[in-house]
């Protein structure tokens, strides 16, 4: 498998809605980290990172398509992922956590 090749998963939220996700590409990562990081100036520099919305951001980048009658045929927007229902953007938190956790054996060529 090349490392260039986007990998993606499906989520199934339940009988009827999936979710693809994709993994995240090192820029997409260091954008993020980026843009979520403050670093105070002075002697005694203090760096403050805002997980909720680096978990945000990352949801807005990892979330590829849905498909389900739960969608209502709405696009996939950050604005449509913002709305959705908490525990809905769990399950999918889950999956994207674990997908972006490492190296898969595919990866490691095992």
């Amino acid at each position: 498998m090349s490392f260039f090749t986007p990998q993606t998963r499906v989520v199934r939220i339940d009988e009827e809605n999936r979710v693809t996700i994709r993994k995240l590409t090192y820029g997409e990562r260091q954008e993020i980290l980026s843009q979520c990081m403050q670093v105070s100036a002075g002697a005694g520099e203090e760096v403050s990172l805002d997980p909720a919305r680096m978990q945000r951001m990352a949801m807005h980048k990892c979330i590829v398509s849905w498909d389900g009658p739960g969608f209502d045929g709405r696009p996939v927007t950050p604005e449509n992922i913002d709305a959705l229902p908490a525990p809905v953007v769990d399950v999918i938190r889950e999956a994207v956590d674990e997908l972006n956790a490492g190296l898969d054996a595919a990866e490691k060529n095992d």
